[in-house]
């Protein structure tokens, strides 16, 4: 019965002081009167504390699961200790959801390997009711994450689900590249021997077409994330004869050549889908660098309407995406992706040494 009396007053209560702390008031504590006319005292007010903190835990539970946030969980296990098993997860959670919303791919890398260390230690026969009742669904919620085949593939697909596009699309293009090589889809290198010899002959290419007085340019720069620099530039090192990338052919290419079964069908797939990531890459700095184009007073309306001057790259008036197409777009290249992952031999894959 959730009907009448003080049932309903506490439901209210608990209401107001949710909206309380909306507004940067702390709840230190909630305290009820009690009356029994048997007891030699018969007014006295009592801490109801325990009572409010299922709620809490709801909404603790409620933060985290849509939006991966820990700090409230954090706030619920504010009485155990620093080395607790709930500490130490609502720590790593936090700083899961810190990571993501700053877009730092590593340090949500961290944390997610954080948390299956903690997972391995998870003794349910110890653990508190409340743990045991969250647990498994906080588990759940990172669970296609930890059991991943291709963990920067399920990163992407986690902050999607959370409404993060602006993340999915950072760990897609500075990931992704990682995932075409470890995967064996494309790569550069099949044994110990050969990888000193790509390194050694990377460092010519870096000192010699890359170094200008001394001073690192931007290719050289991008070098460094090697994994990145030849996903992103296959198709200029391997079919077109420019002539900054032309050192790169001394490099062992291996894109299907392995397994006669793929051949020629498999390799082009293999150049659509790359050129797929990169136009999703292109979106992703078009977005942050967002063009401001409100004044219609301004230069940059000024040349568009300059037609008789035919000025091109004022004249590009192409409609953006909407975040939906964006989304969607991402869900399809990656669906795309993983059919290419699945088709290549797991003897090929594990042959795969990854140079970066």
């Amino acid at each position: 019965n959730m009907q009448g009396g003080i049932r309903s007053t506490m439901m209210k209560m608990n209401a107001i002081t949710e909206l309380l702390e909306t507004q940067n008031v702390k709840v230190v504590g909630r305290y009820a009167n009690n009356y029994n006319a048997k007891e030699p005292q018969p007014y006295r007010s009592a801490s109801v504390a325990d009572d409010y903190k299922p709620y809490e835990l709801v909404t603790a539970m409620t933060i985290f699961k849509k939006y991966g946030h820990g700090e409230k969980l954090l706030e619920y296990f504010r009485d155990a200790s620093d080395d607790s098993f709930e500490k130490k997860l609502a720590e790593a959670i936090k700083l899961a959801a810190a990571s993501i919303q700053l877009c730092d791919v590593d340090g949500f890398d961290v944390a997610i390997e954080t948390i299956r260390e903690i997972d391995k230690i998870y003794d349910e026969s110890k653990a508190s009711p409340t743990l045991k009742i969250i647990y498994q669904d906080i588990k759940s919620d990172y669970k296609s994450i930890l059991e991943a085949e291709h963990k920067y593939v399920a990163q992407i697909r986690w902050c999607l689900e959370k409404g993060f596009l602006q993340q999915a699309m950072t760990i897609l293009e500075s990931k992704m590249p990682d995932e075409y090589v470890r995967s064996g889809i494309v790569y550069f290198c099949n044994n110990e021997e050969e990888k000193e010899n790509v390194i050694k002959e990377l460092e010519k290419i870096y000192s010699k077409k890359f170094v200008d007085n001394n001073k690192e340019t931007k290719d050289a720069y991008m070098l460094k994330n090697v994994n990145h620099f030849l996903v992103s530039n296959l198709k200029r090192i391997f079919l077109t004869n420019d002539n900054r990338y032309e050192d790169f052919k001394s490099i062992p290419l291996y894109l299907g050549e392995d397994d006669p079964s793929l051949q020629q069908s498999f390799q082009d797939r293999v150049y659509k889908s790359i050129g797929w990531y990169l136009s999703i890459k292109k979106i992703r700095n078009e977005m942050n660098h967002a063009q401001s184009i409100n004044n219609n007073d301004g230069f940059f309306k000024y040349m568009q309407n300059m037609q008789s001057k035919n000025y091109f790259n004022f004249q590009n008036n192409k409609k953006r995406k909407t975040s939906k197409d964006v989304e969607k777009d991402i869900y399809n290249y990656l669906k795309n992706w993983e059919k290419l992952a699945k088709q290549v031999p797991k003897e090929v894959k594990e042959k795969v040494v990854d140079i970066s």
